[in-house]
């Protein structure tokens, strides 16, 4: 049983309850580049900020994204099957 109502659980609530890195798995750099590769070792900072934006736009995204309107949608798919 649900302790909060479906329109008071986003999307974003659920992945970070699931894996609170979840995020920074989907979008991040990867960590051990090859010390002998020019772009691999200069590259994070470069990426940090573009990423960073990427990942704050994409968390505000699933904010949006309730419990409530995945059902509804789920519900109206079924109704067209």
């Amino acid at each position: 049983k649900l302790s909060v109502p479906l329109n008071e659980i986003s999307l974003y609530r659920v992945c970070n309850a699931v894996d609170p890195d979840a995020f920074d798995k989907m979008i991040g750099i990867h960590t051990t580049p090859s010390p002998f590769c020019p772009v691999g070792k200069n590259i994070k900072p470069v990426l940090n900020s573009a990423y960073d934006s990427i990942k704050q736009d994409m968390i505000e995204s699933m904010k949006r994204v309730t419990l409530d309107t995945m059902v509804d949608d789920f519900h109206h798919l079924l109704n067209i099957m």
